[in-house]
């Protein structure tokens, strides 16, 4: 199934002190993920970690926001 995603900036606190990334949001169920890096490349990966922690068990492809498919 095709399912649409919200990519958001995030701040993560680590040992050695803020690291930027992105949080990545499944539109259908709202789990969230979050991955190191603000490129299209990150937001990817961050689709991937998605489903392969998806809570119901599905296989879902998400439909990546516009940015990321242009910087491909």
């Amino acid at each position: 199934m095709k399912v649409e995603v919200d990519v958001n900036e995030w701040v993560f606190d680590t040992e050695t002190g803020p690291r930027t990334g992105l949080e990545v949001t499944c539109l259908r169920c709202g789990h969230s993920v979050e991955v190191y890096g603000r490129s299209s490349a990150a937001a990817l990966a961050g689709a991937w970690k998605l489903r392969a922690e998806c809570q119901r068990g599905e296989d879902n492809f998400y439909d990546m926001p516009e940015w990321v498919k242009q910087n491909l």
